[in-house]
């Protein structure tokens, strides 16, 4: 029995000394993997919806004109936010305010963080910024002129300059053919 009993303890030895680096081992594994592949869905489950003309001005094919159109009839009846100049204004206590501006306040003071006005003001801010830099450069069609036909027409603007410049110069230096000599 006794030999029997150190069979036993030798098989169980053995067994155990193999199953706990294979324990190990498969632990270490799972752990690593885990780490290395970051489980994502193929969709995220809340995609937060971001107003149309914020990513419009980022796009360079947009149409300038539907772009200004999205960012009017997003704001048309929600608060604006406030913009610096009416911080200014704001500060002097001389000046006497109009209904419309008392009305502006008191609706600003009641705004939560998820209000419009206060999440997107960067972004309102940002884009009257965008239109006022690109207005010089839509075309009839509401296409903004990319870096590429920027540079054209200035080189050309340029040119005609010099052009200018040299016929000026030219009509200076020649003798003036109304007067005849006695």
């Amino acid at each position: 029995m006794l030999m029997e009993n150190v069979t036993h303890r030798k098989h169980v030895d053995t067994y155990y000394r193999h199953l706990f680096p294979f324990l190990f081992f498969c632990f270490f594994a799972i752990v690593a993997r885990s780490q290395a592949v970051p489980v994502t869905s193929a969709e995220p489950k809340h995609k937060p919806s971001v107003p149309s003309w914020i990513t419009m001005m980022d796009d360079p094919n947009v149409n300038y004109y539907e772009a200004v159109k999205a960012f009017d009839a997003y704001w048309k009846h929600k608060v604006k936010p406030v913009e610096e100049d009416e911080m200014d204004l704001s500060k002097d206590s001389n000046r006497v305010k109009t209904k419309e501006e008392e009305r502006e306040e008191k609706e600003r003071s009641h705004l939560k963080p998820s209000d419009p006005a206060i999440k997107y003001a960067f972004e309102y801010k940002r884009f009257l910024h965008w239109e006022q830099e690109m207005e010089p450069f839509v075309q009839p069609d509401g296409h903004i002129k990319g870096m590429d036909e920027r540079l054209k027409d200035w080189e050309t603007q340029k040119r005609l300059k010099q052009q200018q410049e040299l016929q000026q110069k030219n009509k200076k230096h020649q003798p003036d053919s109304s007067r005849k000599n006695p």
